[in-house]
């Protein structure tokens, strides 16, 4: 429960948990937006599911096979993986 919540919060307020700011990344939704609440509570569902299933050697598979490198949830609910460093400079 304290993880889940922990995910929640972090990409609710900051589309990123702390481990993710640390390391210079954060989701986005379509049109460069960030996480709103129920994408947050969407993706922190869909991917504690996947963890707890075999369902993450699906999303594994997926990140290597797929150009844009999306694991199964971000399929699911078109979400990505930034560089904010790399975003900001594309700006």
């Amino acid at each position: 429960m304290v993880g889940f919540f922990y995910r929640f919060l972090g990409l609710t307020i900051h589309s990123s948990t702390m481990g993710m700011r640390i390391t210079g990344i954060e989701f986005r939704q379509r049109h460069d937006r960030p996480l709103d609440g129920l994408y947050a509570l969407l993706h922190t569902a869909g991917t504690m599911i996947a963890y707890a299933t075999s369902l993450q050697i699906v999303s594994v598979i997926l990140m290597l096979i797929t150009s844009s490198k999306q694991g199964l949830v971000d399929l699911i609910l078109a979400t990505v993986v930034v560089n904010r460093a790399a975003r900001r400079a594309s700006n």
